[in-house]
């Protein structure tokens, strides 16, 4: 398995807590003891949204970044995993989406939204940029996907796993970074 490298910079990367939604007893995030206090990331996949704003979100692009913004009273950011079609990533600042750019059979999901996790909070802590870090997260989660990370060294997943990232703002995509 390898290994994601980050820098260590605690000033670019709070305290806040990181937290996985299965089994929150949320149905309103404003009010649920389960929602952490404001400053954390929320990482939840498209079923745990869902849960966490108690309505059935369409699995769309709009719907999704209009439920993420809705939680953003207790949280900084968060990025919804939306399996192989890539993930979403709502701030204050901004709106992030991403893909892999190549599909490929995935050979386990098994950890991937770990992966992506981990290598969201890598590239975040490296460099301060939550694209680049939706960009990292979307590399490792797909190398875990398609058994790469047993496999290939980080080096060699952040060369041959291309994405795309686009910033979106009002709805409208400004292009890819």
């Amino acid at each position: 398995m390898f290994g994601i490298p980050a820098k260590k910079s605690p000033d670019r990367l709070d305290n806040g807590l990181l937290i996985d939604v299965p089994g929150i007893p949320a149905r309103n995030s404003r009010n649920s003891p389960g929602i952490p206090a404001r400053n954390s990331r929320n990482s939840p996949n498209v079923e745990e949204l869902r849960e966490l704003v108690g309505s059935q979100v369409e699995d769309s692009p709009a719907a999704l970044v209009e439920a993420a913004q809705g939680l953003l009273d207790r949280a900084r950011m968060v990025r919804v995993s939306r399996g192989e079609k890539g993930a979403i990533l709502v701030t204050k600042t901004g709106v992030w989406t991403g893909c892999a750019t190549a599909r490929r059979p995935a050979l386990s999901t098994v950890g991937c939204g770990d992966y992506l996790l981990a290598g969201f909070l890598a590239g975040l802590r490296e460099t301060g940029d939550p694209a680049v870090g939706l960009a990292r997260g979307l590399k490792a989660s797909t190398a875990r996907a398609w058994g790469w990370s047993e496999t290939k060294s980080w080096p060699q997943v952040d060369k041959e796993i291309t994405v795309a990232i686009e910033s979106v703002r009002n709805g409208v995509s400004t292009g890819r970074e």
